[in-house]
């Protein structure tokens, strides 16, 4: 039995279209029969043998926002490989479809992950590391408590763009 919780993450604006496109089963699916060399991140505590997508007061794997500015919601998850190098990937929901995209991996993780943090930002001006960026749409941080270090990620309208974020 898979097990997926999906909660708003703090901060995130809710969408309409959030409850009729977005479900549990829907990403379930989508990562077994598409992303086949991904588990979700945390075993289920109900069966060893299943994955949960959850989000915990110390930490999320996952959030929900419009990354693309299309008016329909969107899923960035970290997702577990086979070699437990935890990558972020992005759903995006469009006429029934599903697109993935994979962003950005962080590293090779034993047991449970408690370090990496992965929030929604909201569009407006960003200070990067090396300068300010105007983001269009809400974007993704991560992050990673064992550097001190943010990762930002956002949508340029083609692909998602990467920055040490301040």
């Amino acid at each position: 039995m898979l097990l997926v919780s999906f909660q708003q993450c703090q901060g995130q604006t809710q969408r309409n279209d959030v409850n009729q496109k977005l479900t549990a089963e829907v990403v379930c699916a989508y990562v077994r029969d598409s992303l086949p060399g991904y588990d979700f991140v945390t075993k289920s505590e109900e069966d060893n043998n299943a994955y949960c997508l959850k989000m915990e007061k110390e930490s999320s794997f996952y959030c929900v926002s419009d990354f693309d500015g299309d008016n329909v919601s969107d899923v960035a998850l970290l997702l577990r490989n086979a070699s437990n190098k935890v990558c972020l990937f992005v759903l995006k929901f469009k006429n029934d479809n599903v697109v993935h995209y994979f962003v950005d991996c962080f590293g090779i993780w034993e047991g449970k992950i408690t370090e990496l943090k992965i929030a929604v930002e909201p569009s407006g001006l960003w200070e990067a590391v090396d300068g300010e960026t105007e983001v269009p749409f809400d974007g993704i941080i991560v992050d990673d408590l064992r550097e001190s270090l943010t990762k930002a990620y956002y949508w340029d309208g083609e692909k998602f763009v990467k920055f040490l974020y301040d």
